[in-house]
């Protein structure tokens, strides 16, 4: 043992006293070295391997302190490299991150649920605070990942959508109730700054959807007017529902004359009319011929010597 420490101090010694010119000599033969090195590494791997895991779990803490203290003292230096390497190895690393992650998925996805777990706090206020500082570059990324990723992101977030409409319903409903005044004056500013792109998407919206839009102008027109002409107003989805039925459903009497009404050719009535205290209500709404509603008008059924 104290012949073994002379000698690293006569080692140490000499090197301090030699520096230059030892480092003069490998560099002369720096190829020459490199070549040797490389021989010895393939032809003694095994052997290398095992002396280089026996000396890490002999000497684990002196290699993890000396670590954080070189890391410490060349951190700018290792950050540079780091940089430099990545931007020449850019597609490498790229291709290797995706082979590693295609065969890794499983456990990449449970290593980070749970550290998200153990660190979520931690995690949600540094992810905040990154996002208000560079606020303009994160935006900026995210265009630029959507319109790359444009296709997969309408897929997947519709697969979301449709696993958990109920809790994205409660969360926009009191997200709205927190932040109305915010939502307002955004919505203003924007309408304010996109009269022209919001005009060109209404009239394309329009064309495409004009019988949803009809549809719906249908139901809606019913209430306002039933609530004008202050009347009873039933369930909003049970009216959609006849008013869905005789835009779409084949095989519908008119249960007035008892005939088939072909479709194009339907209207909604009211058995007793709001005129006459009628409710506007699943209860008092039937289907019939567009002829037969305009001769019922605003009579009753009983008052009508051709409806069955």
């Amino acid at each position: 043992m104290v012949d073994k420490e002379k000698k690293s101090a006569y080692g140490k010694k000499y090197y301090e006293k030699n520096k230059e010119k030892i480092k003069a000599r490998r560099k002369e033969r720096s190829e020459e070295i490199r070549i040797y090195n490389k021989k010895y590494n393939e032809e003694h791997r095994e052997e290398i391997k095992a002396q280089n895991a026996a000396y890490r779990a002999d000497n684990i803490d002196r290699l993890k302190a000396n670590a954080i203290e070189y890391n410490r003292e060349h951190k700018e230096e290792r950050r540079e490299y780091a940089k430099k390497y990545r931007e020449e190895h850019a597609d490498e690393i790229r291709i290797k991150k995706a082979e590693y992650q295609d065969s890794n998925k499983d456990e990449i996805k449970a290593r980070k649920a749970e550290h998200y777990k153990k660190n979520k706090e931690k995690i949600n206020a540094s992810c905040k605070a990154y996002r208000e500082k560079n606020i303009d570059k994160v935006r900026e990324m995210e265009r630029r990942y959507y319109a790359d990723h444009k296709d997969e992101r309408k897929i997947k977030d519709a697969a979301y959508r449709e696993k958990n409409l109920d809790k994205i319903k409660a969360r926009a409903v009191i997200y709205q109730k927190e932040n109305s005044e915010k939502i307002r004056e955004y919505q203003a500013i924007y309408r304010e700054e996109h009269v022209e792109k919001r005009r060109e998407y209404g009239k394309e919206y329009s064309k495409k959807n004009r019988e949803t839009l009809t549809a719906y102008s249908n139901v809606y027109n019913s209430v306002r007017r039933a609530k004008i002409l202050d009347v009873t107003v039933g369930n909003i989805d049970e009216i959609k529902e006849i008013y869905r039925q005789a835009k779409e459903d084949e095989g519908i009497i008119c249960y007035l004359c008892g005939e088939v009404i072909p479709l194009g050719d339907r209207h909604v009535d009211h058995v007793i009319p709001v005129t006459k205290g009628g409710a506007h209500s699943v209860e008092n709404l039937r289907i019939t011929h567009s002829s037969c509603n305009f001769k019922k008008h605003d009579k009753l059924v009983e008052e009508l010597s051709w409806a069955i």
